[in-house]
């Protein structure tokens, strides 16, 4: 059972601010995506628990400039939980390419993950406080030249 919807100005900011960040990823625009985190915010990312935008941005300009990714979310949902705090709940889905030259071009489907957004209203705006994503179908992988 979902709660009651919050305030809609709130849940809309939040679930513009999921979108943009993946799209901060796939476009390789990784400042903007680090920026989008509070200084003590988190993302356990692969593993990896970074914590603030300066790890962020490290981990994600370490990202080789021969992959090329398109994040896919679905069922999007954000709940307001208070005038200062918020969460967006989605799926995630990845399709990855990666092009090195004088190799085959190699496409992977990336899996389904279920991800949760903690978003905390700072002095400068909403800021993710927590990222946090669990695998829900696995990924595969498939070569083409």
């Amino acid at each position: 059972m979902f709660p009651s919807d919050g305030n809609p100005a709130i849940e809309a900011t939040c679930t513009k601010m999921t979108l943009r960040f993946y799209l901060s990823l796939d476009t390789r625009e990784h400042a903007s995506a680090a920026a989008m985190f509070a200084p003590d915010g988190t993302w356990h990312r692969q593993g990896v628990l970074l914590t603030g935008p300066a790890d962020v941005l490290a981990a994600l300009e370490k990202r080789s400039p021969d992959r090329s990714t398109a994040h896919v979310l679905t069922n999007v949902w954000a709940e307001a939980l208070d005038p200062d705090r918020a969460r967006v709940h989605y799926y995630v889905s990845v399709r990855e390419k990666i092009a090195k030259p004088g190799e085959p071009v190699l496409i992977r489907a990336g899996g389904v993950q279920f991800s949760t957004d903690r978003y905390v209203r700072l002095a400068d705006g909403w800021r993710i406080q927590s990222k946090r994503s669990q695998p829900v179908i696995p990924a595969a992988e498939t070569e083409k030249s």
